[in-house]
């Protein structure tokens, strides 16, 4: 679960580079720049979410293996 989190960040982190390097070639840098702090406070409150939720799973469960705890529903 942890892994899974950690894998959306670095995504979001590479979206975040793509952003930067189109605002160099359309000259839109101040728009560009409030969108990708936008971006990183939002992305920052999932992933503190995201984490407090493994933290909570974790003592609940026993595990964070996503393969047994899909294996729980019903």
């Amino acid at each position: 679960m942890i892994k899974a989190v950690v894998a959306l960040q670095i995504l979001v982190k590479g979206v975040l580079l793509a952003l930067a390097a189109a605002s160099e070639a359309s000259g839109q840098k101040n728009l560009v720049q409030s969108m990708i702090l936008t971006i990183i406070v939002a992305d920052t409150v999932v992933a503190v979410i995201g984490l407090a939720f493994a933290v909570q799973v974790k003592r609940v469960k026993g595990t964070l293996d996503l393969k047994k705890l899909s294996d729980l529903r019903g």
